[in-house]
């Protein structure tokens, strides 16, 4: 159940910083 809790935690997260690596990426291309 713990490992659980920190994938789920680690899903929110890179949901987090999804936006910030797409706009890296962005700028990079």
């Amino acid at each position: 159940m713990i490992k659980e809790n920190k994938i789920e935690l680690f899903e929110l997260e890179l949901e987090a910083i999804m936006p910030e690596i797409n706009r890296i990426v962005d700028l990079s291309d």
